[in-house]
């Protein structure tokens, strides 16, 4: 089987996927693959025509083209060839997104009718999408690669967390979890660190503690730097290693950071450690950090693991919330006091140190072995070859047929890799659920609702005097508890919902929801770890039950544990307020209102009501952009329209989507009438 990996880079200076890639070349040739691996750095000869071929030691082959666009990572050599070549392999793995390179090697796989996997690298995680240039992330994915990871064979997620995360994004594809691995072999004879320890001015007496990690402002190494600054008040041996390289100007404002709080003279800053160094570095250290606010995977974490060291994480580090290496690592929540607690915690106990490293040593030879990736990962190839085969023997075969829909994971997962049932009789997750529904005059919505959640043994449905037959849609399900309080606000009477609930996770429901097979399957095969508190869903939105392509609608948080959570008002509506860690379910819930528009005119003019009360009350700064414009009292109506026609695209949706722009106008049109009659009789 010919395989083609194509990354943007492999520069190991870019970070953990540079890095890996070659360990999984090596790992698929292994498997008896033949694997080309195609990227976009620099000719070393630039007198030769691209590609630049290179083979290496472990059996596979580089293929370098220059770039002509270096940010967005275009090349024209690539251009040409990919679309000449694409033919030419079995499989196609993308590693990345958002940039050309990757948009490219998408669509010549996707036009010459080729197996397509994507792993995103985390860059469509939250945190990466809402920071840094958010708006132009937003626009490039919605327009240029949403509509081919659509059509993808499989998306390729590296840890639960990040699979949870980017399915928020309504992503078609099936998916599959296989996280990355290492060669151990690297990390049995650790090299002496003393070379290393001196070369930094270290004494043997010194308490190295290390982070080793691209700077970067994801990695929240000023939370570190201020925890490190606590401990250092308290035991004046501690030393902290800044191992990695980083934007210049970005480093600069660390080291002046540095200096406000009095430990430039305790930092020792190494740059970009090689692959000898980073062994030497880890050898050299008594404790590894990693504070990162987001991270997909976490290889940094991988080696410190594999070598041995105690680590600290964040929740935010997704290898630290895998099921596999709960126990192995001290999770920390980013809490500065909380991170000068664990460090010096661990520096006390040498004992507790060593068993914490012992324990990390175990569980990456068991899980995170580049043997069990490439197993693996020859196992998916091999069963989307046979997929596409077989799609291609039938009649009437188009190129990408069988991936335009969105299937559950199990159609594309191997059998040994795959985790959680395929429907909701095998009865794991879901016997600890219990769906809440608020309910008042909901009847031209809550039969479709309750049709969907036959499942559960016990439904919560409270109302709050519907005068309809909301009633007698409800008494026609058996597993609905029917109750009724009076209205007095969302907060109070969904609280007093889940109080009603008798298990330890609620979900939370309005009676317009619909949800799916796949999502009752994606249920039943969570398995949260403690600390993870509630999972947040993404919409469908529906307007005549037909499906918009996107909306403004925002996820909500809706499945959490009963005992932790509680809601809180905040303006026309009640939030969350669930402490510990938040993750995303995948499979989006369909909104499907089916209401009189008369009912849904008359909601909006309660909600605008409330909405004037909070964004009068709320200084300036604590506002968000959208809720400045709204404040204006004019700016809003008209980014709406333009927003939503062309950002979201509802343009394309012909009448219905004009119908939903429609009415999100006339939503902010009747929140500035309120705002300026506030504001002219107050």
């Amino acid at each position: 089987m010919r395989v083609l990996h194509v990354i943007p880079s492999l520069d190991p200076s870019q970070g953990g996927p540079s890095t890996v890639m070659p360990q999984i070349a090596k790992a698929l040739v292994q498997q008896g693959l033949s694997v080309d691996v195609a990227c976009v750095d620099p000719i070393p000869t630039p007198d030769t025509p691209p590609p630049f071929t290179q083979t290496t030691a472990g059996g596979y082959r580089i293929l370098l083209f220059g770039h002509n666009l270096g940010y967005l990572r275009f090349s024209w050599s690539f251009f040409k060839w990919i679309n000449q070549h694409a033919r030419d392999y079995d499989v196609i793995h993308v590693h990345g997104v958002l940039t050309l390179t990757t948009v490219i090697a998408n669509r010549a796989a996707i036009m010459s009718d080729v197996p397509l996997i994507v792993r995103t690298l985390g860059i469509l995680n939250r945190w990466g999408m809402e920071n840094r240039k958010a708006f132009l992330k937003k626009i490039w994915f919605h327009f240029l690669e949403k509509p081919l990871l659509d059509r993808a064979a499989s998306m390729h997620f590296t840890s639960q967390e990040e699979d949870l995360e980017v399915g928020r994004l309504g992503i078609q594809a099936p998916a599959v979890v296989l996280p990355l691995g290492l060669d151990m072999r690297a990390f049995e004879n650790m090299p002496d660190g003393t070379a290393f320890r001196h070369r930094l001015g270290l004494s043997d007496s010194d308490q190295a503690i290390l982070f080793l990690s691209r700077i970067h402002l994801k990695k929240g190494i000023e939370l570190l730097f201020h925890a490190f600054a606590a401990l250092r008040k308290q035991r004046s041996d501690v030393r902290l290693i800044v191992a990695g390289d980083g934007d210049p100007r970005y480093v600069d404002t660390l080291k002046v950071l540095s200096d406000e709080l009095g430990i430039s003279e305790a930092l020792c800053w190494t740059g970009f450690l090689g692959p000898t160094e980073r062994l030497e570095a880890l050898a050299a250290s008594q404790l590894f950090c990693l504070p990162s606010n987001s991270e997909n995977f976490g290889i940094a974490l991988l080696e410190a693991m594999a070598s041995g060291l105690p680590c600290i994480s964040s929740p935010e580090v997704a290898l630290a919330q895998e099921p596999a290496t709960l126990g192995s690592v001290d999770v920390i929540p980013r809490d500065a006091e909380k991170w000068t607690a664990a460090m010096a915690s661990l520096l006390a106990d040498p004992e507790r140190a060593r068993a914490l490293g012992a324990r990390a040593i175990n569980v990456c030879r068991e899980h995170y072995s580049t043997e069990k990736l490439g197993m693996n990962l020859s196992r998916l190839y091999s069963e989307l070859v046979s997929k596409q085969s077989e799609a291609k023997s039938l009649p009437n075969h188009t190129p990408s047929a069988t991936t335009t829909s969105h299937q559950s994971t199990q159609e594309t997962v191997p059998s040994s890799i795959a985790s959680g049932p395929t429907s909701s009789s095998k009865r794991g997750f879901l016997s600890q659920i219990t769906p809440v529904i608020l309910t008042w005059n909901e009847g031209p919505n809550l039969g479709r609702c309750l049709a969907e959640l036959t499942w559960a043994d016990q439904v919560i449905v409270l109302d709050s005097g519907s005068t309809d037959n909301t009633a007698d849609i409800a008494a026609r399900y058996p597993n609905v508890q029917w109750h009724q309080r009076p209205f007095d606000t969302h907060t109070d009477q969904w609280n007093h919902a889940i109080d009603l609930a008798p298990t330890p996770w609620v979900l939370t429901l309005d009676a317009d929801y619909v949800i799916n097979a796949d999502l009752v399957a994606e249920l039943n095969a969570l398995a949260p770890p403690s600390g993870l508190n509630a999972f947040e869903a993404c919409f469908r939105y529906c307007v005549f039950g037909r499906p918009l392509r996107s909306s403004l609608y925002p996820p909500r948080a809706l499945l959490f544990r009963r005992e932790t959570c509680r809601y809180i008002q905040d303006g026309h509506t009640q939030l969350l307020d669930a402490p510990g860690t938040t993750s995303q379910l995948k499979t989006p819930i369909s909104h499907d209102d089916r209401k009189p528009l008369s009912r849904w005119i008359v909601s909006q003019d309660k909600y605008a009501i409330l909405e004037t009360d909070k964004l009068l009350s709320t200084s300036n700064q604590d506002l968000r952009l959208q809720d400045r414009l709204r404040r204006t009292g004019w700016a809003a109506v008209p980014a709406t329209i333009v927003y939503t026609l062309f950002v979201k695209r509802t343009i394309l949706d012909g009448w219905q989507g004009w119908f939903y722009t429609l009415q999100r106008t006339v939503a902010e049109i009747l929140l500035a009438l309120r705002l300026l009659e506030k504001r002219l009789d107050p």
